[in-house]
């Protein structure tokens, strides 16, 4: 995982939570439990949803391509 990024975003359920969040948890999604492969920087999601905050919502979930 990117030390410098704070949040990342799971392809598989579409929740956001803390790196420190998916480190405690094994690195794994707290939330479905995917590893690492679908965990992507929030950055990347927001650069594709320009809607969404610079801060996400920590543990709600955001569609790939759609609104806030």
């Amino acid at each position: 995982m990117d030390e410098n990024t704070e949040y990342y975003w799971c392809e598989l359920c579409g929740h956001v939570y803390r790196r420190t969040t998916w480190e405690a948890n094994g690195n794994r999604c707290p939330n479905c439990g995917a590893d690492l492969q679908y965990a992507h920087p929030w950055e990347e999601i927001r650069a594709l949803n320009p809607r969404y905050p610079a801060t996400p919502v920590v543990g709600r979930e955001y569609t790939m391509y759609g609104g806030a």
